[in-house]
């Protein structure tokens, strides 16, 4: 392999597109500091997975996209693509497998499976990576987006890649001496081939890690469920035993209540009768009260009319009284008035009086201020004639200085225009000198550019048709892909349709298995609590159980009931249970002794009665069947067709075998006839003709279910187990097809990534192909620019030179104006300094003459504002005198009238008095009549109360009715409301589950104890049933679950192991070679001396760190810290070839590791380089002479616009070449 280009674009300080092409040997780059040498370094780095910033010399990576300079924006992206020569790893691949693909051994394919690129695959491998400012990265391998992992994984063990030593940077060459032991370990383990291992143990490490996570957490899980199995299956059979006494409870409570609503009914007709008589007496009492209430309302309505008067005669009395009263308020109101106006012409005189005072004193101020007036006025003209003749001097003084100031500014002007044109002509001069020779440049730069342009363009169009094939090829692949996707999604749609169906079926003898089971359990339960038997049958056999029923100190010998120690097959069941009739509940004890304590148990606890079968004392037989036994119809003796242990014979004779079996009542006449009608006879479907002749018989006989249980339970489990094992076949097909649909969609997942991949490909080349068409046409343009600009430039020239012979002329003639401009400004200024001064001193004179002059005025308006103020105070004095004089006027009046209006209430006082007395009289009389007739409602309030105390009683009986007819509906109410809400039936409706009377003979103490059993059962969860089918389900599968996970963990226990092991053996045999190889060049390098490297703990290799031991020739040093900066730089430069020595990089980049080298050691460094360059492909950042001679091919790193990297190449070996041919 080696290194044969890189390309980026964006990158750092490489805005452009930028390749560089690499040969064999030692490939030197050399260029001032700054220039972007190690932006080449750091960009190899980049595109092979670093992601240090760091080591990347950034902040974060956001720093390695071209940022801008003052002429280039930045860039939005940036892209670095490595190319490597592969053709000898793919010639050795396809060499040894023939050309042919080769079957690969077992861990071939789980090494082909983990890595899914090698550099076998292809001649030329490429490998990509962008980066947006948005922050999104993209990695390519030959043009396939991947992941950075496997990039990382395509380098392993090749020296190069993150971990590598193949990339040393600046100023990093001696931090492996300056690490710890523990720190320094991967450049190690990349030399020792051992970093895929570490890789592989690290990524099984974590998946371990997962697995333990996951089993934990399966386990909870596991736990969880399996503390719900338990609980859950108790809910269930609680559920199923809550549902039959339900059901029980439901026929009892039915019944109960029908009979009720019949009861109430019988109660409401009675009732209804005397409801009617009530209400009759109750409408007699109110019609009494209702002729007395009006009698009533009459004298209250005239008792009102007589109040009313009473009321309005002493509203009027009152209104009076009010009157007369206000009269007196408003003569005392008038008496006030006339007092206030009194004191008011009083205090008028004393005004008047003062005013005429004030108003003779101000005349007198008003005359002595009128005289100081005319003076002041007199002296005002005096100043201000002295003001206008300075006035007058100053305003030709100015006019004067005015004019040689005008005359000045002009001459100023005229002089700095012509300097200005003078200096303007001076600037154009220098400016046309540059013009001329920036225009000469231009003309020279504009041909070169030329030539570079129409090269440029026909590289373009090459790119461009490359790109063309590209996009075409991209396209293909595209469609082909989306192909692939459309047939794979079209084969999912088959298999889900299949396995819904499937599903649907599961789902269906799911259903089918669980009532099944649900059926078993309930035959089972019922089994167990002996359903169906009296109770006096239950309380023997469960006291018996329990040990309860004891003879002779020992409990009884109990086999069971009859139903419970036979059977027979499913078409004799009705006979049987026929035939036996309530003799399936007798109990079969061992002895007549057992039999005799469990009599005595019932007897003692009233529990009843029941009949028990000895085995020592009940000895069947059979009767003889020999006459009737080939009549046809016969099918065999009763005792014959039963099934049962041989120890109960004697008990199954005696009960069965003197009973026969036929097919029909034809037969079974024939056969009575035949014995005489002496021995029993039962159909297959339980008609019976008894002995003596008798029969038995109707529709057909039901089956009681206490023969059959224990049948019905053995198959109903044989049909269960056959059910789960269909139902098992139908989940693994579904497993199956499941299984696919994960496959196929993860081919689909596969194709969607690849499509998308493909697609970004197809983008990409169209994008290519659209920059490189946009590039081509620019080109052009830019091409007839540059014609265009060579032609003006030759134009512009011949106008330049024109225009500098007429600069010279205009300059001579400008200096001889300007020297006589400055003798005439120079005069104007001495006559206007003058004439400034001469201005000055009448300002002055004025100024003075000014301020006096404002002084006069002030004192003169303030002599004015004085007279002003006296004149208008005179003016007031005058108007106060004529205010009072009205004021007196008004006042006189005033009283006048207030005693006019005395004189008028008096007048009304007396008639006043008068109304009152008429009004006293008046409700005397009033007050006597309404006496009268208060007496007369008293009487009639008297008989109302009677008659009403009569009517609440009969309204206390009618009410009692009413009460009672309320309730008794409200109780029919209330049962119909019952059936409807806990049955959603009516009475109608209801009929059906009214049970005969012989069975409610105890119900309501049996309804009682049902609905204990009920309570007492608590809370019950319908739903548990299926609730635990699924949870059962749920744990076999996470049980499942813990298995596989238990075995991933032990594979990856025994692969961990197995890498370690391989790990241990090719790092300790490697580590010796490099350790050996270290010596010898560093003896090489310095000429002598020793160096070496030591495990820090050699029990634990693949842990522990790795000292280095260095001594330079004649020293003797016992740490590396004390070495200069120079042999510390040498030695570690020894370590890195010699790791190169034992597994050889494919190229190797130096940046600037020898500059702290002497020019000897520098040269002995350069001599190895050379000598080891047909092993390795060198590329060396370098400032140093002694590099720069070894190298076969010289790039120069340079900047020609500030902050944009470029660069030339020289090739050495090809200028030997023609430097020899020359010399020939």
């Amino acid at each position: 392999m080696r290194l044969k280009s890189i390309e980026m674009q964006g990158f750092k300080s490489f805005p452009d597109k930028t390749k560089i092409t690499f040969d064999s040997g030692v490939t030197a780059i050399i260029g001032p500091n700054g220039s972007g040498k190690s932006n080449i370094s750091d960009a190899i780095r980049w595109v092979l997975g670093e992601m240090s910033l760091k080591s990347l010399r950034g902040s974060k990576m956001e720093d390695v996209i071209f940022n801008g300079t003052a002429t280039r924006p930045p860039s939005n992206y940036c892209y670095v693509s490595i190319c490597f020569d592969t053709e000898e790893e793919y010639n050795k691949y396809h060499s040894e497998t023939d050309g042919e693909p080769s079957s690969e051994t077992e861990d071939g394919q789980k090494k082909a499976a983990e890595t899914k690129f090698r550099l076998s695959d292809n001649k030329e491998t490429i490998i990509t990576r962008k980066y947006y400012r948005t922050g999104e990265s993209e990695y390519y391998i030959n043009k396939t987006q991947v992941r950075l992992k496997d990039i990382y994984e395509l380098f392993f063990d090749t020296g190069i890649g993150r971990e590598g030593y193949s990339v040393i940077g600046q100023g990093k060459i001696a931090e492996v001496l300056s690490q710890k032991g523990d720190e320094r370990r991967s450049i190690f383990e990349e030399a020792a081939g051992i970093s895929k291992f570490r890789y592989k143990k690290n990524e099984a490490e974590r998946k371990l890690k997962e697995t333990e996570q996951n089993l934990v957490r399966v386990n909870d899980i596991l736990n969880e469920v399996e503390s719900r199995i338990g609980p859950l299956e108790k809910e269930a059979e609680n559920a199923k035993q809550y549902l039959i006494l339900s059901e029980e409870k439901k026929g009892l409570e039915i019944t109960l209540w029908l009979d009720k609503i019949d009861e109430i009914r019988k109660e409401l007709e009675k009732s209804a009768v005397e409801f009617s008589a009530a209400k009759y007496e109750l409408e007699q009492c109110e019609e009494k009260i209702a002729s007395l209430e009006a009698s009533l309302d009459s004298a209250i309505n005239e008792n009102y009319e007589i109040s009313r008067e009473i009321s309005e005669t002493e509203r009027k009395k009152s209104e009076a009284s009010q009157k007369s009263s206000g009269i007196e308020g408003k003569k005392a109101v008038l008496q006030n008035d006339i007092l206030h106006y009194k004191r008011t012409l009083e205090e008028n005189e004393q005004a008047r009086k003062a005013a005429e005072a004030d108003i003779t004193s101000t005349y007198e101020l008003l005359e002595q201020a009128v005289k100081d007036g005319e003076q002041i006025r007199q002296e005002l003209e005096k100043a201000s004639r002295k003001t206008e003749e300075i006035q007058a001097e100053y305003d030709k003084v100015h006019t004067d200085y005015t004019a040689l100031q005008k005359q000045l500014e002009e001459a100023n002007a005229a002089y700095s225009a012509l300097f200005e044109k003078n200096a303007g002509v001076m600037s154009t001069g220098a400016k046309i000198d540059v013009s001329l020779e920036l225009a000469l440049r231009s003309k020279e730069d504009a041909e070169t550019e030329i030539t570079t342009s129409q090269n440029r363009i026909a590289e373009l169009q090459n790119q461009l048709a490359t790109a063309a094939e590209e996009e075409q090829k991209a396209k293909s692949a595209y469609e082909q892909s989306q192909n692939l996707r459309a047939e794979t999604e079209r084969k999912i749609a088959e298999l889900r349709q299949k396995n819904e169906k499937l599903k649907e079926e599961i789902t269906a003898k799911r259903l089918a298995v669980a009532a099944d089971e649900q059926k078993r359990e309930h035959l089972t339960r019922l089994e167990q609590l002996f359903e169906g038997y009296s109770d006096s049958v239950r309380t023997v056999i469960s006291q018996a159980k329990a040990g309860r029923i004891k003879a002779n100190g020992k409990p009884i010998g109990l086999h069971g009931t009859v139903s419970s120690i036979l059977s027979t097959e499913g078409e004799y069941v009705v006979a049987l249970e026929t035939a036996l009739g309530a003799a399936v509940q007798f109990i079969v004890v061992e002895n007549e002794q057992d039999a005799k304590a469990a009599i005595e148990y019932l007897k003692e606890n009233k529990a009843g009665r029941a009949t028990f079968l000895p085995l020592t004392t009940v000895k069947g037989r059979k009767c003889d069947v020999s006459e009737v036994k080939n009549i046809p119809g016969y099918i065999g003796v009763a005792s014959e067709l039963a099934k049962f242990d041989e120890k109960y014979e004697g008990i199954v004779d005696d009960l069965l075998g003197r009973t026969i079996v036929a097919t029909n009542m034809d037969a079974a006449i024939k056969i009575a006839a035949k014995t005489g009608y002496k021995i029993k006879i039962v159909t297959c479907d339980g008609q019976v003709i008894n002995a003596g002749g008798s029969f038995t018989g109707g529709s057909a006989a039901k089956k009681v279910g206490l023969l059959t249980r224990s049948v019905d339970i053995e198959r109903l489990s044989e049909e269960i187990k056959k059910k789960n094992a269909s139902l098992l076949e139908t989940e693994r097909l579904s497993y199956n097809l499941q299984k696919q649909i994960a496959e196929a969609e993860e081919q689909t997942t596969q194709f969607e990534l690849d499509i998308r991949e493909k697609r970004a490909a197809l983008d990409d080349a169209a994008a290519v192909k659209h920059t490189l068409s946009v590039r081509v046409e620019e080109e052009k343009k830019r091409l007839d620019a540059l014609v265009l600009s060579v032609g003006e430039s030759e134009k512009k020239l011949k106008e330049l030179k024109k225009q500098k012979e007429d600069y010279l002329a205009s300059v001579k003639e400008d200096a001889e104006r300007l020297a006589a401009f400055r003798e005439q400004l120079n005069a104007l200024k001495e006559q206007a300094e003058a004439k400034r001064r001469e201005e000055e001193s009448v300002y002055e004179k004025l100024t003075a003459a000014r301020i006096a002059l404002l002084e006069k005025k002030a004192f003169a308006d303030k002599q004015s504002e004085q007279v002003r103020q006296l004149t208008e105070r005179i003016e007031s004095g005058k108007r106060r005198l004529t205010e009072l004089q009205a004021a007196d006027e008004k006042a006189r009046n005033e009283i006048f009238e207030c005693e006019k209006q005395i004189a008028l209430l008096d007048g009304e006082m007396n008639s006043a008095a008068e109304e009152i007395s008429g009004y006293d009289a008046k409700m005397q009389a009033l007050l006597a009549k309404r006496e009268k007739i208060e007496k007369e409602t008293n009487d009639i309030r008297a008989a109302v109360k009677q008659a009403q105390t009569e009517k609440e009683e009969a309204f206390r009986r009618y009410t009692a009715m009413e009460a009672r007819q309320t309730k008794l509906n409200a109780d029919y109410d209330d049962i119909t409301a019952k059936l409807w809400d806990e049955y959603e039936l009516t009475y109608s409706s209801a009929q059906p589950y009214r049970l005969p009377p012989e069975k409610m003979q105890k119900a309501p103490s049996r309804l009682a104890s049902l609905k204990n059993k009920i309570r007492a059962m608590g809370s019950i969860n319908v739903n548990a049933v299926e609730e635990y089918r699924q949870e059962k389900e749920r744990y076999d599968f996470l049980k499942a679950q813990v298995d596989d996970l238990n075995k991933t963990r032990r594979s990856l226990d025994s692969a961990i192991a197995k890498l370690n092991t391989e790990m241990r053996e090719t790092f300790l045999t490697c580590f010796a070679k490099i350790n050996k190889a270290f010596g010898d060049v560093f003896v090489e390098l310095f000429g002598g001396g020793s160096a070496r490297i030591e495990l820090t703990d050699p029990e634990h290799p693949l842990e522990c760190g790795i000292d280095i031991i260095i001594k330079p020739p004649g020293k003797s040093v016992k740490s590396i810290s004390l070495l200069s900066g120079g042999e510390q730089s040498f030695s570690a430069i020894a370590l890195y070839l010699a790791l190169q020595k034992i597994n050889p990089a494919p190229f190797c980049i130096f940046d600037e590791i020898e500059s702290a080298l002497d020019e000897i050691n520098v040269a002995k460094f350069a001599e190895y380089i050379k000598n080891n360059s047909d092993k390795t492909q060198y590329i060396l950042i370098t400032h140093r002479r002694g590099t720069m001679e070894v190298a076969d091919t010289l790039y120069g790193v340079t900047m020609r616009e500030k902050g944009i990297s470029d660069y030339i190449k020289l090739n050495i070996a090809k200028i030997e070449e023609h430097i020899k041919e020359y010399a020939r």
